[in-house]
């Protein structure tokens, strides 16, 4: 199920993230959540879509590409390596 945010949250603190499998990380946020991200989609020639977003005054920078030509089906490997792109930005993100 999906479940919202709530308006009041913050991310401002000290976290833990500990597994298993890797070693403990520990961080404190002094920021909170960066505004919405508001995506806006066109559509461009030969049937491509073209995506653009609001700037984000806290971002230090995002870039995305993908492409599909529709004969390949989307598998499972494709979502978690465009899954891993976006957690790395995320990350990359929370470093800085």
């Amino acid at each position: 199920t999906e479940r919202q945010v709530p308006a009041n949250a913050s991310l401002v603190g000290q976290h833990r993230i500990a597994s298993t499998y890797s070693p403990e990380i520990a961080f404190e946020l002094a920021d909170d959540f960066m505004p919405a991200l508001r995506p806006v989609t066109r559509d461009g020639q030969a049937g491509s879509v073209q995506l653009s977003w609001n700037a984000l005054p806290k971002a230090t920078g995002y870039y995305a590409w993908a492409m599909a030509t529709g004969a390949e089906p989307i598998s499972l490997v494709k979502v978690l390596l465009l899954l891993g792109i976006i957690g790395c930005v995320a990350g990359l993100k929370l470093l800085h």
